[in-house]
């Protein structure tokens, strides 16, 4: 019952302070434990393996890795064509990291939880 309500949007609000996101996980995992009828207390690390879910973060993560998918691999429409840029794009020398996504330069944090930065940041590191 709560899961669609953590994955509405999750793109544009996931990228935040932890401490914005903490409610959300601590209602994750009351509702985790009420489910299993688990103790108040209980860990909930096996609970989510034993039930195969995904916990708040990992659910942010598995949107931020989908959307970057698709725009490497020219599966998003038109209009999002530009809004990311590889490293090749901008110089052509034979790099390390020629075929990474290029980081845009952030001067605030609102600009760094963005998905214009998190997308980037996120899919680089799977590499």
């Amino acid at each position: 019952m709560i899961l669609p309500y953590l994955n509405y949007c999750n793109l544009v609000w996931g990228s935040t302070y932890k401490t914005n996101l903490q409610r959300i996980v601590i209602l994750q995992k009351r509702v985790i434990r009420m489910v299993n009828k688990s103790y108040y207390n209980a860990h909930t690390e096996p609970i989510f393996k034993k039930l195969n879910l995904l916990k708040f973060l990992d659910i942010h993560l598995m949107h931020l890795g989908h959307l970057m998918f698709s725009f490497k691999n020219a599966i998003l429409p038109r209009k999002f064509e530009n809004i990311f840029t590889i490293n090749n794009q901008i110089h052509r020398y034979n790099t390390r990291h020629a075929n990474s996504f290029c980081l845009p330069l952030c001067r605030t944090n609102i600009r760094k939880f963005s998905v214009f930065f998190q997308g980037p940041k996120f899919f680089n590191s799977l590499t």
